[in-house]
Parts: structure tokens; C-alpha cells; sequence
């Protein structure tokens, strides 16, 4: 368990440390240091992004093999998607019932924009991992059976 708690302690630091250069950006504070923003990615984010690639991800591949559901992240996504767009709704619910419009729409300006980022890489990993797949091993009759279906939920 120490080692999984490190990861997520690492997780949330990367989160915070990103988190505080975006709200300094967007409150265009005068102490923002773009300089500083990049040597945060590329000497933290990326490697933590590499080192998860070469030793993490290749030892939680088997485990998913064995105990997991490959798709489980993809559904952690729409968790997050669901999420979102709740949140949407109350800000334009804030903005129509008349209260402060000015920070109503910043808050929706940004829900919007980390809807777009996570929907944006979501439909990237299905569009070049899950359909691809699809087209090589069902048939074309399995295929258009799967999208009636999810068109009737």
C-alpha cells in the first residue's frame, strides 16, 4: 500500500502544482512564470507520464489481463463527462437566475474547456484503439448491431 500511496501522494502534487499555475494564468496575476510553468512539464509531468509508461502500465497490463476490465478507465471518462456537464448546467443556472454573472461565466468558461480536454482525449483513445478493433475482428452486421444499440439508450 506505501507505494501505491506515493503514487497518488505524486498524482496529487502534479494536480495541485498544475492547478496553481492555470488559476494564476487565468487570474492574469503579475508573478506568473511561463518559464517556471515549463520546467514543471517537462521536468515533472512528462517523466512522472514517461515512467508510467515504461514500468507501471506494462505491470498493470497483465493484471488487467487477469483481474481487471480493460474498459474501466474509459468509463471513469464518462464519470467524469457526467460530471462535467452537471456542473455546466449550475453555472448557466448561476449565469439565468441573475446572481454574479461575472464569475458564473468564468466558472463556466473553464468547465467548458476541461470538458473539452477530457471529451477531446476520450474520443481520441476510442477512435484509435476501440474502433480499430472493432473493424478487425466483427463483422459488419456486429458492428451496426452495437451502434443501434447505443443510439437507443
Amino acid at each position: 500500500m506505501q507505494a501505491n500511496e506515493a503514487i497518488r501522494g505524486h498524482h496529487r502534487d502534479l494536480i495541485a502544482t498544475l492547478d496553481g499555475h492555470a488559476s494564476a494564468l487565468a487570474a492574469g496575476r503579475e508573478d506568473v512564470d511561463p518559464a517556471a510553468l515549463v520546467a514543471f512539464l517537462k521536468g515533472d509531468l512528462l517523466p512522472h507520464a514517461r515512467g508510467e509508461e515504461r514500468h507501471l502500465y506494462p505491470a498493470v497490463e497483465g493484471l488487467l489481463r487477469e483481474h481487471g476490465r480493460a474498459t474501466a478507465t474509459m468509463s471513469v471518462d464518462h464519470e467524469y463527462i457526467e460530471g462535467y456537464v452537471s456542473e455546466i448546467a449550475e453555472a448557466v443556472q448561476a449565469i439565468e437566475s441573475g446572481g454574479d454573472a461575472s464569475r458564473a461565466r468564468e466558472r463556466l468558461e473553464r468547465l467548458v474547456l476541461q470538458l473539452q480536454a477530457v471529451l477531446q482525449v476520450h474520443l481520441e483513445k476510442e477512435e484509435r484503439i476501440y474502433l480499430p478493433l472493432m473493424e478487425q475482428h466483427m463483422s459488419e452486421e456486429e458492428q451496426e448491431s452495437i451502434v443501434d444499440r447505443m443510439h437507443s439508450v
